[in-house]
This record gives structure tokens, C-alpha cells and sequence, in this order.
């Protein structure tokens, strides 16, 4: 999948939005803009209302901030004249503010509210669309499952009120998501439903956007000539109709079918549209051209031209450099390792696998940091909603208090009918701290639940790290013939890298997480067991976390047979018989 498809997928996700507005056209929205700020300032009712909303649209591609300002005055206005619709709309547009941000669990909160304002009402079309853009956020959190059954909520609703435009939307987007999942024959299948309803209804549609969707699910299927077909489609139909498609990606895509999919590669044949691919994308797609150079070194490389596959590779490198992208780096660090290598030259070679090396762990750390941050956004937005429901409750609890009070003093004749009064209260009181206690309980779970991602994720990205060395080690062993001076960077390079698999840090970090949530089990340990080594100590932990041998192996960086070893030292200094399970034994500490 092409970057450029990939930032598509968001665009037809969130309800048929139109893509970014081109420079050229900046001055003609910012003129409407302000006629119709002009307007509002007169507007009332209803009409203030579709203003608001139409501001929202025209900023939220180019002022997110101004966006969110029209957002929050539209459900605040719809609030004040009781508009059920507009509120709706409000929420909805709240949301896509959130997208837009990448805010995504906020985004969800708010299309939810959105979702019960319109859920049982006669605006089925606003409902809808706000199921599409759920959708799409719950796509970017990888919930794929629960995105392909909105799209078929919003499709159910558009079949019932017949709207063709979003029926073939929806086939589409569902279209994608099964895309996303690796089920690109379901995804072939809801194209091909959108191309039937294009085709009856509405023939003057375009239909590049499907016709290069279903050339990237034929080319996954590694059905090249299908995949070509509809690439060409999509080319003919992009040069009737302005699509918004660039051209170069299409050229790029076909150009990436001759190179590496077809049985023998149709090299001229890639050569030429990577060649037009270049030319179309000008200096306006840098990251697509970086793309098209390395696509282009690979060719080459596989080929065995490595003169033309480093030029190539070289061109890619410097396009990435300039807009700072690390992972096309990475990338062209990586080819260009390989064909100096083949080449001979040790030096170069070298370098680049170092780059290469570099920027890996980079992108490793760069992702593990995301995916973290992403959490604990996900527990400070669980934990904020629980603040606020207990203080709803406890302002609720406050009301029926001042009011008892009241009836105490103005029906003070009343003794008998107060104490009953009281002891109600008590009940629910006592009702009320039983569910302040449950949430509060709720809560620890989630402290648990996220300690312990904490700590897996910390071990799969050692293990990951502690794989991809090893491979690296073996890989730089393998090199043969070289000098003497290149033999010392070498073994320069491999101590580096053997003093990286056994850095402290990772395994004081990987501590730090376990003794979060098993506070006590080390000294317990050692209380009762003073003759076990730090060795053993690691090894009682990953043992007590239920990882096997082999995943042990990797994150102690020895072999499963030290481990078998070392589990059956562990177990006679903790004087186990046979038959008593290790596993069971550490979990009473």
C-alpha cells in the first residue's frame, strides 16, 4: 500500500469529507468563510445553526483550532433551542476535530454521544454519517472488527432510505477495511458491489478511487495481470476526470507490478514507469519520489546491476534526508548495505549497516513510545471519566442532603416521618459507597491491567531487539575475505553489538515494571532463599510470568538448553521434589 493510499483511507472513512483544499483554492474558501461569518453575525434559529456547521467545514482542513471553536459554539447553541438534529451534528463534528488531532479515544467519546442523540430519531442520514466516521476511528485504533460493523450500521441505513452515493460509499469503505484485515477477496467483493451500484445509478461517478483499490487487492492476491487491469482503469478515468489521484502514484504502483510481481520481472517495462512516475511527481510528492528511487535500487540490486541499484538508492537516501523521513532511510541504508556488500566494498558496506542499525532502533523506540503513549492516554481518559461520574455522584448525594435538611426544618412536627426518612437515606448512602468502593476497586484493576502491558511490551521489544542482533551477528560473521582493517571494525562492530544484547538498562527497566506489580516478590525470595544469584533471581521472575524456554532464552541471551540447566539448578536450591512444579511454587511469593 502506497503512503499516498494509505492517507486516503482516513478521507473515505470520515463521512465522504473532501481532501485538503489546494493551495489555489485557499483564497476562494477563506472569501466564503467570511461571508458567511458575516452572515452569522445576523443569523438566528435554525439558519445560525447550519452556519455554524458549514464554518466547521470550511476550517476544519486548514484551521483545526478554529474548527473545534465552531464545534463547541454549534452544540452549545443547539443545547440553548433544544435542536435535536444539530446537536447531533454538533458531537459529530467534535469528533472529527479529535480525528483530525489524532485524538482518537476523545474522538470515540464524542461520536458515541452523537450516536444516542440521533439513535432514535427521524435523522437517519446524520446518524449515518456519524457511523462512517466511527468507523474510521475506530480503524486508526486498529479495531477493524468493530469498524466493518459500523460501515454495515451506516450501509443498512442508506439501502433503507435509498441513498445510492452513500451506499456506494460504504461498499467501498467496507471494501478497505477487509483490505486492513488481509481479506482481500471479501474486499474484491464489496468493490465490486460499489462498481454495480455506480454503474445502475449514478454512471457518471467516477471510479478511479475503486478501480486502484481493487488493483492493490489483486496485486496482495498475486494476480499481477488483474492488478495492471485496474491500475490502467484508474489511469484512463483519472485522465477524463480531475480524481485528486496524483498520477505518479499510479505510475509508481504499475511500475512496482513489472519490477516485482510478474514471473520474469518486465524490467524495461518498470524502468519506463518508474521513469514516469518521476516526471509526474515533480517536486511537490518528495516522499513518493524517495519511494519510486528506492523501489527502483531494489529492482536493480535483484538484478545484480548494483552500479545503477546504488545511484538509485543514493537519490532515494538524499530525498529522505531532506524531509526527514526515517523509515524511508532506514530503508535505503539497508539496500545499500546489501549492494556494496556484493560489491566487495567492506568500508561502505559497513557504514550503512551501522546507519541501518541505527535508525532501526530509532523507529523500534520511536513506535514502543507511541504505543505507550497511546495507553496511557487510553487510562488517563478511563480514569477522568470515573472522576467525574464519582463527582456527579457526590453532588447528587449533596442535593438530597441540603434538601432533607429543608424538610427537616420547615416538617419539624413530623419526627416519625423524618426518621424514615433518614434511615432511606442511609440505605442509599450505603448503596453509594458500595459503588464508590467498586469503582475505586475498578480502578486498581486498570492500574493492573496497564502495569502488566507495561511490562509485556517491555519484553517483547527486548526480545525483538535481542533477535534482530543476533541476526545481524550471524549475518556479519558470514562476511569472508576481508582485510585486516575491515576485521577490526568488524569485531569492533560485533562487540558493540554483543554489548547491546547484554545491556543492564533494558533488564533494569524490565525490573522496575515487575516489582510495580509484585511488590514483595524478590525480597520474599531472598528472605527465604539468601543463597540465589542475580542470574537466578531473573530467572525465578521470567518463570513466575509464565514465559517458555525459548522466550526465556532470548531475554537472557543464552541458549534453552543453559535455561533447561539453570531451571534445574533453581529448583534444587529452592529444594523442590520431584513432581512439585516450579511455576506453582513461585506464585506463593
Amino acid at each position: 500500500m502506497t503512503r499516498h493510499f494509505t492517507s486516503l483511507l482516513l478521507s473515505f472513512l470520515l463521512s465522504g469529507m473532501m481532501l485538503l483544499p489546494a493551495k489555489s483554492a485557499a483564497g476562494k474558501l477563506s472569501s466564503v468563510a467570511d461571508s458567511l461569518i458575516q452572515h452569522l453575525a445576523r443569523a438566528k434559529g435554525e439558519e445560525k445553526l447550519r452556519l455554524l456547521d458549514l464554518l466547521f467545514d470550511k476550517t476544519i482542513h486548514t484551521d483545526t483550532d478554529t474548527a473545534r471553536y465552531y464545534a463547541r459554539q454549534l452544540i452549545r447553541e443547539a443545547t440553548r433551542q433544544n435542536n435535536t438534529r444539530y446537536l447531533g451534528i454538533g458531537y459529530h463534528d467534535l469528533g472529527l476535530y479529535h480525528n483530525y488531532a489524532e485524538a482518537y479515544y476523545k474522538a470515540e467519546d464524542e461520536l458515541k454521544k452523537a450516536v444516542e442523540i440521533l439513535r432514535n430519531t427521524e435523522y437517519r442520514k446524520e446518524l449515518a454519517d456519524v457511523y462512517k466516521t466511527l468507523a474510521g476511528t475506530c480503524f486508526y485504533q486498529e479495531k477493524y472488527t468493530r469498524a466493518i460493523d459500523l460501515s454495515f450500521k451506516a450501509l443498512d441505513i442508506f439501502e433503507k432510505t435509498g441513498d445510492h452515493s452513500g451506499i456506494i460509499s460504504s461498499f467501498n469503505n467496507i471494501g478497505l477495511l477487509y483490505k486492513e484485515t488481509g481479506d482481500y477477496r471479501a474486499a474484491l467483493h464489496s468493490y465490486r458491489q460499489a462498481l454495480q451500484y455506480i454503474d445502475r445509478y449514478m454512471p457518471d461517478k467516477n471510479k478511479a478511487y475503486l478501480f486502484e483499490n481493487m488493483g492493490v487487492a489483486y496485486k496482495r492476491l498475486h494476480k499481477p495481470d488483474s492488478a495492471l487491469f485496474f491500475y490502467r482503469m484508474a489511469m484512463r478515468e483519472e485522465q477524463h476526470n480531475d480524481t485528486g489521484i496524483p498520477p505518479a502514484s499510479l505510475l509508481f504502483n504499475i511500475g512496482n507490478l513489472h519490477a516485482f510481481y510478474f514471473r520474469p520481472p518486465h524490467t524495461d517495462s518498470a524502468v519506463f514507469h518508474f521513469h514516469q512516475a518521476l516526471e509526474a511527481a515533480g517536486s511537490s510528492h518528495q516522499e513518493l519520489r524517495a519511494d519510486i528511487y528506492s523501489s527502483q535500487g531494489k529492482m536493480y540490486l535483484q538484478q545484480g546491476d548494483y552500479g545503477k541499484s546504488i545511484a538509485s538508492l543514493h537519490h532515494s537516501l538524499k530525498l529522505a534526508d531532506s524531509i526527514r523521513n526515517w523509515k524511508s532511510q532506514e530503508v535505503a541504508h539497508f539496500y545499500l548495505y546489501s549492494a556494496y556488500k556484493s560489491l566487495g566494498a567492506w568500508d561502505k558496506s559497513l557504514t550503512h549497516l551501522e546507519n541501518f542499525v541505527d535508525y532501526r532502533d530509532s523507529l523500534e523506540n520511536k513506535e514502543a513510545k507511541i504505543t505507550i503513549a497511546n495507553l496511557e492516554s487510553k487510562y488517563e481518559n478511563e480514569k477522568n471519566k470515573a472522576r467525574i461520574r464519582q463527582m456527579e455522584t457526590r453532588q447528587e448525594w449533596e442535593k438530597k442532603m441540603r434538601y432533607l435538611l429543608l424538610l427537616a426544618l420547615v416538617l419539624a412536627g413530623m419526627v416519625l416521618a423524618l426518621l424514615i426518612r433518614m434511615l432511606m437515606q442511609r440505605r442509599k448512602q450505603y448503596r453509594l459507597e458500595k459503588q464508590i468502593l467498586r469503582a475505586e476497586t475498578e480502578k486498581l484493576d486498570q492500574d493492573l491491567r496497564y502495569k502488566t502491558r507495561q511490562l509485556t511490551s517491555q519484553a517483547l521489544m527486548m526480545i525483538q531487539k535481542n533477535k534482530l542482533l543476533d541476526e545481524i551477528l550471524r549475518s556479519i560473521s558470514n562476511i569472508k575475505g576481508t582485510g585486516d582493517r575491515t576485521k577490526k571494525e568488524l569485531t569492533t562492530l560485533k562487540r558493540k553489538l554483543h554489548k547491546t544484547m547484554h545491556a543492564e538498562e533494558d533488564w533494569e527497566l524490565f525490573r522496575n515494571y515487575f516489582e510495580e506489580i509484585n511488590k514483595d516478590f524478590f525480597k520474599g525470595l531472598l528472605r527465604k532463599y539468601p543463597q540465589l544469584t542475580p542470574s537466578e533471581l531473573k530467572l525465578s521472575a521470567l518463570v513466575k510470568l509464565g514465559f517458555n524456554i525459548k522466550e526465556t532464552a532470548s531475554l537472557m541471551n543464552i541458549s534453552p538448553d543453559s535455561v533447561k540447566t539453570a531451571r534445574h539448578i533453581l529448583r534444587k536450591k529452592l529444594g523442590l521434589r520431584q513432581g512439585e512444579n516450579l511455576y506453582d511454587h513461585l506464585q506463593r511469593f
